[in-house]
């Protein structure tokens, strides 16, 4: 919806390992976007002839390889490991949500983060987060966007800001209280300064 909302977008292409879902998908989304959406079969599929390939799965290991990027290509990622450190590399313009390379994990003692346990999504990749521009920094020109139209750029949200929590948050919020479900709980339980 975003992509269509600010490109002309003719027609798109989408994969998911569950062909329901992908065809469920599709069809939504053709009929809210007024395009043809497809479903295809392989992931590999979708890419011949993009202009723009967009990932979003929950994936720690990559599913958009370097040997799928075209000249002019645009790539986008809701998290970091979904794009192979190489493709990442092989952009003329690699733009970042925000300059930070970890995100803030709090969890109980002893437990092993999966994405750190298992080396993905936030180990070192060669990458300088600090040197790269950020979208506030395209959008206010602080930085240089697209110089022609055979550069691949690329687009990684190595840090997201959780808004989908937040909004489905409040929508289980209000129907919980509107059918007098949950029981109210002291705000300053949630106001600590400090952790335990």
């Amino acid at each position: 919806m975003a992509a269509c909302a600010v490109r002309k977008i003719a027609s798109v292409r989408c994969f998911s390992p569950t062909k329901d879902r992908r065809e469920a998908f599709a069809k939504e989304m053709s009929a809210l976007l007024a395009i043809e959406v497809t479903a295809v079969d392989h992931r590999r599929l979708p890419l011949p002839g993009s202009d723009i390939a967009m990932c979003a799965s929950n994936s720690l290991d990559p599913i958009f390889f370097e040997r799928w990027i075209e000249p002019g290509m645009h790539l986008s990622s809701i998290k970091l490991p979904e794009i192979e450190v190489s493709a990442i590399k092989r952009a003329d313009l690699l733009a970042l949500h925000v300059h930070e390379q970890k995100p803030i994990h709090v969890s109980a003692r002893d437990v092993v983060l999966a994405k750190e346990a298992n080396e993905h999504a936030w180990s070192d990749r060669g990458i300088d987060f600090d040197k790269l521009p950020t979208i506030p920094d395209l959008i206010t020109g602080r930085a240089q966007g697209r110089q022609s139209d055979h550069e691949v750029t690329c687009f990684l949200n190595n840090i997201g800001l959780g808004y989908q929590f937040a909004a489905a948050g409040a929508v289980v919020y209000r129907n919980a209280k509107g059918s007098g479900l949950g029981h109210e709980l002291p705000t300053e339980w949630f106001t600590e300064d400090v952790h335990p």
